[in-house]
């Protein structure tokens, strides 16, 4: 039970703006076939005046899904992965597939697993390069500990320092003793949610700002970040779009109005779509490409919303 309610709200958060479109074209095509719509705008009363509370209706959504996105998601998505991995039999405080980490001190991270309640790196290994990409030294540690009081990860068992490069054959081995700190700079937050970014449900606003913190250059990053933005923004742009199309569309159906509802949806999703593969190339800048969709057929919604005539 607990699985399912921490999963559901992810899909609801999904579908929630193709739901809004939808029942607004219900709405519209109810009102058209009573004849409501006709006094009012026999009495003077513009069409865009009668449809604005069901575009209203599209910022309080958008604000709910902000808040639930800054508020619920992370304490849900980690809830939900550990009780994934419980009612698969594994480990719950135990992760094993585990990305390569780039560390802020300028580290590249890998290890054998990662405990997020008990706050543990197994088998880290870090590697440190020159600015010409030149291996200069290799870390290995056992087992990793943060700990919270002095923000930093602490040696629990005897790791190796192997240093490379000029004069340094890559046979020499120095013991780092238990009990020093790792030359790690991302703090337990940032290196968790580095870890659990691919896997996880759903990140807040402040996440993704830490994650573009860390790795400024990487444009997936950069775009999931200003994604958390847009994404909110989804269920205005949708009826900006559907409801001047959907006004007045079936009197005896609700069919017309629906597919307007279905089509407007399909083009704003598959542009932003569309965005998101190209800014995985890295070729075009990940803000602009972020932002477009929402911004161009935001404002091709709003002028036609604005120009629907009485």
């Amino acid at each position: 039970v607990e699985y399912y309610a921490t999963f559901v709200p992810f899909i609801w958060m999904q579908i929630l703006p193709l739901s809004t479109v939808l029942a607004a074209s219900f709405a519209l095509t109810r009102l058209t076939r009573h004849n409501e719509l006709a006094p009012l705008v026999t009495a003077g009363v513009s069409t865009t005046r009668v449809t604005l509370p069901i575009v209203l209706s599209g910022v309080v959504i958008g604000a709910v899904l902000f808040l639930v996105q800054e508020r619920f998601t992370p304490q849900m998505s980690r809830r939900n992965m550990e009780l994934t991995r419980l009612l698969e039999d594994r480990e719950p405080d135990r992760i094993t597939d585990v990305p390569h980490f780039d560390d802020p001190l300028g580290a590249r991270l890998s290890m054998a697993a990662y405990q997020p309640m008990a706050r543990r790196l197994e088998g880290a290994l870090l590697t440190f390069r020159d600015e010409t990409g030149s291996l200069t030294e290799i870390r290995f540690y056992p087992l990793l500990e943060w700990v919270g009081a002095e923000e930093e990860w602490r040696v629990a068992e005897d790791g190796t320092l192997f240093p490379l490069g000029e004069g340094a054959p890559g046979t020499t081995r120095i013991r780092l003793p238990a009990g020093e700190i790792a030359p790690l700079g991302a703090d337990v937050q940032l290196l968790e949610v580095s870890v659990l970014k691919d896997v996880a449900l759903g990140l807040s606003m402040a996440e993704t700002a830490e994650l573009v913190k860390a790795d400024p250059d990487n444009p997936r990053l950069i775009y999931k970040h200003h994604e958390q933005f847009t994404r909110c923004l989804t269920p205005l742009v949708l009826l900006l779009l559907g409801v001047p199309f959907c006004l007045g569309l079936g009197r005896r159906s609700s069919l017309p109005g629906t597919s307007t509802a279905l089509w407007t949806s399909a083009l704003v999703y598959g542009a932003s779509f569309l965005t998101v593969r190209l800014s995985a190339s890295g070729d075009l800048n990940p803000v602009l490409l972020a932002w477009f969709p929402t911004v161009v057929l935001g404002a091709l919604g709003l002028a036609f919303w604005l120009s629907m005539r009485s």
